[in-house]
């Protein structure tokens, strides 16, 4: 049925009727079964804290200089009537350049009725035009710290993008199609898959990016092959096969982050480094995190040093009878190789390792970007708290956190598809990955988030004491 072809027909009628039943029944089972579960801890309450103290800040710095919120609010008007004025221009028949168009990189207004339907145009550029006023206006704030208006910029962006008009069914013209053919279907298959990924979250709402059917680690993610020689309570070292009849003598070894899991690097072999690696000759060796419960709360930064990389230093001279070392690390893992570095350099031991590669390591650590929106001090303490109850913190919580630093395209851009088109998500390799995470012992976690995040101590001279 198309909107004004037709009055709809009695089996019509009743097709949308039986929907608007199911639909009900779905968003009665997630007021009943899922939402009473999603109670916010000390870790959520004190990132709503820091919200609210960073607006109160700039309502404060609004209020030193209200001046700027009329400027503000007499642009948008100058905004609106612009924006009307060409309206009634495109109605005649003449054309008009739009006052504002999606920013570089912005994938939400791809559809074509966006940019063709006078409807969807101007709630498109009266979205745009607002949300660029409101970014405008926080920029503006005088008087603040350089923490509030970090943090202010990224709560008011996070409102921003989820008021953006592609997020709700009647102002998104791909779904409202999807619901015209569907008679509403997509919904229900959405509330559907809604009340599966609440039911699946710890904090807020982690939304699935792939299909989890879709790969199975050392089936067809992970396959290059290899052998654990050697593990511990907090790690396995993985040894894999030289695919060359000659290899380089120092071997190498990887040391991911213990945030994830370690196949980034080896997820299909036509994107896999790993295969790479040993295709060239590398005796290639990596470290495989064991994921930490409740148990392992009192493991420290030195034990993940003393049972990661050293210990698998130690495993690869007894396995292949070299005493030196090649290191390739990143994210987290590259801190802490940095950390091992350090270390065994100053227990005369830094001839174990011949060279050091870091990929997306932090080391100094003064400027983290958005990430220090969940570092500032009492979220911190939220945070500590968290640990000290739970002794770990749920990978699940890291995930949403890192996925509201790219909101649109590993949040909303989910949202879209599963709950209001109703679409089952793709299987992606990558994302898969990215999904599977891992949990940080406490212990751990609050010293690095502590100690290097918040102090900064990694880069001063004698700042931490291993053991």
């Amino acid at each position: 049925m198309q909107p004004g072809n037709h009055a709809p027909s009695q089996e019509e009628l009743e097709a949308w009727g039986e929907q608007a039943r199911l639909i009900g029944e779905q968003y009665r089972a997630l007021i009943e079964d899922v939402l009473p579960r999603l109670v916010p801890d000390t870790a959520a309450e004190s990132v709503y804290a820091d919200m609210h103290d960073s607006f109160r800040a700039g309502a404060e710095a609004l209020n030193r200089d209200p001046s700027l919120l009329w400027q503000t609010q007499a642009r948008l008007m100058e905004d609106q009537y612009q924006l009307w004025q060409n309206g009634l221009k495109a109605l005649s028949g003449e054309s008009v350049a739009p006052l504002v168009t999606p920013g570089k990189g912005d994938r939400r207004f791809q559809d074509e009725a966006w940019h063709s339907d006078p409807f969807y145009m101007s709630i498109m550029q009266q979205y745009l035009l607002f949300a660029r006023r409101v970014e405008s206006l926080v920029d503006s704030l005088e008087g603040l710290s350089d923490d509030h208006r970090r943090n202010l910029a990224f709560y008011a962006r996070q409102l921003v993008n989820a008021m953006s008009p592609t997020n709700f069914v009647t102002t998104n013209p791909e779904v409202m199609r999807r619901t015209l053919e569907t008679r509403g279907q997509n919904l229900v298959d959405g509330l559907a898959r809604l009340r599966e990924d609440l039911a699946n979250s710890v904090e807020g709402l982690n939304v699935t990016m792939t299909d989890r059917e879709a790969f199975e680690v050392g089936e067809n993610i992970a396959v290059t092959p290899g052998a654990v020689i050697f593990e511990n309570e907090l790690m396995q070292l993985i040894q894999y096969t030289p695919s060359t009849e000659k290899v380089f003598k120092t071997p190498l070894l990887v040391v991911p982050p213990w945030i994830n899991k370690y196949y980034v690097l080896d997820l299909r072999q036509e994107n896999s480094l790993v295969k790479w690696l040993v295709d060239q000759g590398h005796s290639v060796f990596l470290i495989s995190w064991r994921n930490p419960g409740p148990e392992q709360r009192d493991l420290t930064w030195a034990d993940y040093m003393q049972m990661g990389p050293i210990a698998a230093m130690e495993a690869i001279e007894q396995a292949v009878g070299e005493k030196s070392v090649n290191l390739l690390s990143y994210c987290v893992g590259g801190t802490l190789t940095a950390s091992t570095v350090a270390y065994l350099t100053s227990t005369r031991r830094g001839r174990k390792v011949r060279s050091v590669t870091y990929m997306a390591t932090l080391q100094d650590f003064r400027d983290p970007g958005e990430l220090g929106v969940f570092l500032a001090e009492p979220v911190l303490r939220g945070i500590e708290e968290k640990l000290e109850q739970d002794g770990y913190l749920d990978g699940r919580v890291m995930a949403y956190s890192f996925n509201l630093l790219r909101e649109n395209d590993l949040f909303w851009s989910f949202y879209i598809n599963n709950y209001l088109k109703g679409d089952a998500p793709a299987p992606f390799d990558l994302l898969y990955w990215n999904t599977d995470g891992t949990n940080l012992p406490a212990g751990t976690h609050g010293w690095y988030l502590r100690h290097l995040y918040r102090e900064n101590r990694l880069v001063e001279p004698g700042g931490i004491e291993l053991d």
